[in-house]
C-alpha cells in the first residue's frame, strides 16, 4: 500500500541522547507523516531503534573546532564560501549530499530541532522553498540570547519560519520579543507517557528522594545534596538516589564524603528510560533544584518533572522557567526560590515526615499531568507540521548560477 502521508524530515545534530528522550517519542507518534529523521550523529540505536520512521546520517560534512567561538567562525567561513547556497555552512561535498536527498525525497516540511540548528539549515530549505518549523527547547531561548549573531539570525528572520514551537510561555515571550509573529508561535510542551496511578504500598517504608538529570551548572546537583545532607541529620533512614551524568558529578560526590552522607547518597549514573520509570515507582519523593546557570542557561519544560508528577510523585523544585507551570506550590509539590538550598531542605522535611501529605500531593500532581499526554502533545505538534506541509510545494532542485 502507498504511503499517502506528507513527507517530513526532522532534522537535527544528534539523535538517541539519553536526555533527550522526548525526541525519539515526537519521532515514533508523528504517524500521519511519512518521517525520515536525518542527524549529524545517532546514540543508543538499540535503545532508540528506528520504528515507524527512516533515519538518515549526514555525509560529507566537515568536523568544526568544539569551542564555541572557534565553531561560530568556522560556520561563517563556510556560509561565504558557500556558492550552491550562500549562508549556509557546509562543506562542498555535504551540501551535494543534501541536495540529492532531497531530489530523492521532496520532503514537504522539516521539523528542525533547537533553534541555533533551525538558523543554521534554514539557508538551505529556504532556497528550496521548503516550509521550516523550528523546536526551542531551551538554551536555545535563554543561553545562546547571549551571543549577539544567533539573536540578530532570530531577529532578522523573524515570521519567515512556518512554525516556531516552544515548550514553555517565557519562550513564547522571548519570541515575542524578537519579532515573530504571535500566530506563527506554538507553546507544546513536551509531553511524557500516562500510566494508571501506581499504589501506596509501593512506595512505603523509609522516604526515598530521587533526583534524575544531568549533572549541569543549570540543574545545581550539588545543591540538592546540601540540601539532603540536612535532612539526613533527622530523618535517619532516608535517602537519596541521583540518576545521570555529567561535569559535576565528582564534584557532588566528593561533597557528598565531605558532609558525611556519602553511604545514603546513591549515585547510579545514566539509566534507561523503563529503569528510571521504575526508580519513579519506587521513590517518595522527586527533588530537582534548577537554576539559571552562570552562562545563562535555563530549563526549558523539564521533562524528568514531569515524568514524575505523572507518576504520582510529589515534586520538590524551584521557582525556575516553567517549572511552576508544571507543579502547583502547596497542592502538587514545593517550590522555593533558585539557589536557597536551606528552604528546599525544609520541604524535603515538610514531605519526609508526612506520608499523608506525600500522598495528597502525589495525587495532585498525577491530576495536573494528564492533560500532558505525549500522545496529545506530538498530535498537536504533527498538526502544526501538516498546515506547514500544505503551504506551496518546494521548487526543482536547482544549482543556482
Amino acid at each position: 500500500m502507498t504511503n499517502t502521508f506528507p513527507k517530513a524530515w526532522m532534522t537535527c545534530v544528534a539523535f538517541g541522547v539519553s536526555s533527550e528522550v522526548w525526541m525519539y517519542r515526537q519521532a515514533t507518534l508523528l504517524r500521519k507523516l511519512d518521517l525520515t529523521v536525518i542527524a549529524k550523529r545517532f546514540y543508543n540505536e538499540e535503545r532508540f531503534p528506528a520504528v515507524g520512521f527512516e533515519s538518515k546520517c549526514v555525509q560529507h560534512r566537515w568536523r568544526l573546532p568544539r569551542q564555541e567561538f572557534l565553531r561560530q567562525s568556522a560556520q561563517q567561513i563556510l556560509g561565504r564560501l558557500n556558492r550552491r547556497v550562500p549562508g549556509f555552512a557546509a562543506s562542498p561535498g555535504e551540501t551535494r549530499w543534501w541536495f540529492d536527498q532531497i531530489e530523492r525525497q521532496r520532503p514537504q516540511v522539516v521539523l528542525a530541532q533547537f533553534g541555533n540548528h533551525a538558523m543554521e539549515m534554514l539557508p538551505l530549505f529556504q532556497s528550496q522553498q521548503i516550509p521550516v518549523v523550528a523546536h526551542f527547547h531551551g538554551f536555545d531561548l535563554s543561553r545562546l540570547l547571549r551571543n549577539r549573531r544567533y539573536r540578530q539570525q532570530l531577529r532578522s528572520t523573524a515570521g519567515q519560519l512556518a512554525g516556531y514551537v516552544v515548550v514553555a510561555q517565557y519562550m513564547r515571550s522571548e519570541l515575542l520579543q524578537l519579532g515573530v509573529p504571535d500566530n506563527r508561535i506554538h507553546v507544546i510542551p513536551c509531553g511524557v507517557p500516562l500510566s494508571p496511578m501506581p499504589s501506596s504500598e509501593q512506595r512505603s517504608g523509609a522516604c526515598r528522594f530521587l533526583s534524575v538529570g544531568r549533572f549541569v551548572d543549570k540543574k545545581r546537583p550539588e545543591l540538592t545534596v546540601r540540601a539532603f545532607a540536612s535532612v539526613a541529620d533527622r530523618e535517619s533512614q532516608s535517602t537519596l538516589t541521583m540518576i545521570g551524568d555529567g561535569p559535576m558529578l565528582t564534584q557532588c560526590q566528593e561533597l557528598a564524603r565531605t558532609l558525611g552522607v556519602a553511604e545514603r547518597i546513591h549515585f547510579v549514573g545514566v539509566k534507561t528510560a523503563p529503569e528510571v520509570k521504575q526508580a519513579m515507582m519506587e521513590s517518595s519523593i522527586f527533588v530537582q533544584h534548577s537554576a539559571i546557570a552562570a552562562d545563562g542557561d535555563k530549563e526549558g519544560w523539564p521533562v524528568a518533572i514531569a515524568e514524575a508528577a505523572a507518576l504520582a510523585l510529589p515534586v520538590i523544585a524551584t521557582n525556575h522557567a516553567s517549572i511552576p507551570e508544571q507543579i502547583e506550590h502547596g497542592k502538587s509539590g514545593l517550590l522555593c526560590d533558585e539557589g536557597d538550598w536551606e528552604a528546599m531542605s525544609k520541604n524535603m522535611l515538610t514531605l519526609a515526615t508526612s506520608p499523608e501529605l506525600r500522598q495528597s500531593m502525589g495525587r495532585s500532581a498525577y491530576d495536573q499531568m494528564q492533560p500532558f499526554s505525549v500522545d496529545n502533545q506530538v498530535s498537536q505538534l504533527q498538526n502544526v507540521l501538516l498546515n506547514a506541509s500544505a503551504m506551496p510545494a518546494a521548487n526543482p532542485v536547482h544549482e543556482p548560477r
